[in-house]
């Protein structure tokens, strides 16, 4: 192999690296979405009991 194809080579490698770091940081993110997606309905459940107990302290002060 000649020194040419030694460093096409060599370029070929770093690209695969690179495009399994970013599958990999792909991956994470759509986990992190999934996870966040999954806990979505208790933080707006949370939100809407926050807003009862508000206007209902609102309501009992008049």
């Amino acid at each position: 192999m000649n020194e040419i194809e030694e460093l096409e080579l060599e370029k070929l490698q770093a690209e695969v690296h690179k495009l399994t770091a970013e599958a990999r940081k792909l991956i994470a993110e759509s986990s992190k979405m999934k996870r966040e997606t999954m806990f979505y309905p208790f933080v707006a459940v949370g939100g809407a009991v926050t807003v009862i107990v508000t206007a209902a302290a609102f309501l009992h002060k008049f």
